[in-house]
């Protein structure tokens, strides 16, 4: 009930407007016709005609769409601060058609004239003017521009521009919702999704709840060619996790690969109901089954931040895959808790201190930039000690360089790839259609620049490359590893000089760590065959290292339940 007196509503108005002339009473052949046509009546005469209540056909009463009473919402009885700020068209106005069926025909006439409102000035204040300008075509228009995800203001520039009618966001709202229901028929969003993923090809897994309810508590999917893809490049996995990309608040797994054109492709992605150990285990359970399915190795490493579930996880079912530590993310952390225990001399000295020793390429290395640093400030050297050296195996540049990563040691690729997602799905209230047939789209257009990419690569060819210690391997292996191959053969002392050291004292990190010779090995190269050969470079930088075929591998599935308030990263 209302406090104050000041709170009760206000009264319907009781003032009196003929708005233009009144169509004259007539019949028509049927109730549509009829209908149109006094809402043709009342466009520019500054209202609008909605249907009131139909009586099993015999009767229809048609009402102005200013007509009923404002709802009174339960929220009434809240804080006028705790009240939702929602707007409402209707003022009661008493205007009232009635169609009548007499036989075969439908007559019209006007019960009440009077409206307790003036005209409008727009059409566009009235939704069914709005609808009634945009034809089929129109319609047909605006459905294929929110198929390829356009904006929804570059939609209402073009169809203003191309069919002369003024819609508002909103109309573009209801299409793209009467498509949606259409497209699910009765269903839910995740059956959708589970039965267009098997449709298209992908390779998918889904977990549900064990209560019985059957809601959808993880689901695992990769496009068709981005495991193609990562066939081609099996030997780096990137995982990281983003949120507000769906309704449900569930976190997304984002599952990354590097190509040997050193482009990211995005493998596969999970939702999951929350970032414990259990549902890494679930996630990685997916890799493995699809890496089995298409007979693809197990990577070689996986880099992530430091997520302890997802550590562990890895630790059990990649048992012989190296685990690197995210060095940007280690860094960062370093900065935000030691720093303030700095002056800003002191500070970097400690920074470069700590740099010293996480860039160690030798055991010895490493042993004598551990004790130096260990002579700083005790508590930042205590907390990098017992938080991240406790992982050196991880993180240290000397275990790391010891497998191939093909110099990916941060998870930067997997938050431009979050970031590109995000812009592609636009908000963070996705069911599971909607964000399907976005992410579907970003799919294609990242693999069209991935093959394009490929193809240009293929056929320009950099002119430092046209001689024949090149010959061999330039139409099969990408630029990218040949600059780098190229910067180590600038190592080689000019004029035909020796090395330094000979080829046995070598203990160059970029032969394993990066898969390609390093300026020693180059050397011995030059001297005998004289040319580069496909087998001195790690297959991960081949054009053609071999694909693989896309086999086509349900209750109906639920939703998750949605969450609707909450903020921040989840828990767990």
């Amino acid at each position: 009930m209302p406090t104050y007196p000041s709170d009760l509503p206000l009264p319907t108005s009781t003032a009196t407007f003929q708005l233009g002339d009144a169509l004259p009473d007539t019949t028509y052949p049927t109730l549509l016709q009829l209908i149109d046509a006094y809402k043709a009546h009342s466009r520019g005469r500054g209202y609008g005609v909605i249907i009131g209540s139909s009586s099993k056909g015999k009767r229809t009463i048609l009402i102005c769409d200013r007509g009923g009473k404002p709802r009174q919402r339960k929220q009434q009885d809240l804080h006028i601060s705790k009240r939702r700020q929602s707007t409402t068209r209707a003022c009661n106005c008493p205007f009232k058609i009635e169609a009548r069926q007499i036989k075969d025909i439908w007559q019209g006439r006007i019960l009440y004239q009077w409206h307790n409102h003036p005209a409008t000035t727009e059409t566009t204040s009235h939704p069914n003017h709005r609808r009634g300008a945009l034809s089929i075509e129109g319609r047909a228009f605006v459905q294929g521009l929110l198929a390829r995800h356009t904006a929804i203001a570059t939609v209402l520039d073009l169809v203003a521009n191309q069919f002369n009618v003024q819609l508002v966001a909103r109309d573009i709202y209801n299409i793209k919702t009467a498509q949606r229901n259409m497209d699910i028929a009765g269903t839910t969003s995740t059956q959708w999704l589970v039965d267009t993923l098997q449709q298209k090809g992908y390779f998918f897994r889904y977990s549900t709840a064990i209560d019985n309810t059957n809601r959808t508590t993880s689901l695992f999917f990769a496009h068709p060619e981005s495991i193609q893809f990562l066939a081609q490049a099996p030997e780096v996995i990137l995982l990281d996790c983003t949120y507000k990309t769906n309704r449900f608040k569930m976190p997304l797994l984002n599952i990354c690969a590097v190509l040997g054109n050193n482009m990211t492709i995005q493998v596969a992605l999970a939702f999951l109901s929350s970032e414990k150990e259990k549902d890494y285990t679930w996630a990685l359970n997916c890799l493995l089954q699809l890496l089995a399915q298409y007979q693809i190795p197990h990577p070689q490493a996986f880099v992530t931040d430091r997520e302890l579930a997802l550590i562990n996880s890895i630790d059990s079912l990649f048992p012989f895959s190296r685990h690197i530590l995210c060095r940007w993310h280690v860094n960062m952390n370093v900065v935000a808790k030691c720093k303030k225990h700095f002056s800003k001399e002191a500070w970097n000295d400690f920074y470069t201190a700590w740099t010293l020793v996480v860039n160690s390429i030798t055991l010895q290395q490493y042993q004598e930039s551990l004790l130096a640093f260990e002579k700083l400030h005790p508590t930042a050297v205590r907390y990098c000690k017992k938080t991240w050296l406790v992982w050196k195996e991880k993180l240290v540049l000397f275990w790391v360089h010891q497998t191939a990563h093909f110099d990916n040691t941060v998870t930067s690729r997997n938050e431009a790839s979050h970031a590109a997602i995000k812009r592609y799905i636009g908000n963070s209230r996705s069911d599971f259609k909607s964000f399907f047939e976005k992410i579907d789209y970003f799919w294609k257009d990242q693999h069209s620049k991935i093959r394009a990419a490929i193809d240009i690569e293929k056929v320009r060819l950099n002119n430092q490359f046209r001689t024949v210690f090149w010959g061999e391997v330039i139409n099969f292996i990408y630029p990218f590893a040949l600059q780098k191959v190229n910067i180590e053969r600038g190592k080689i002392p000019s004029n035909g000089l020796p090395l330094n050291s000979p080829l046995t004292d070598c203990n160059c990190w970029i032969s394993i760590a990066w898969g390609l010779p390093c300026f020693h090995r180059i050397y011995q190269i030059q001297q005998n065959p004289g040319m580069l050969l496909i087998s001195d470079i790690h297959p991960h930088w081949h054009f053609n290292r071999g694909s693989v075929p896309i086999p086509i591998a349900q209750r109906q599935l639920l939703d998750p339940l949605p969450v609707l308030r909450g903020k921040g990263r989840p828990k767990g």
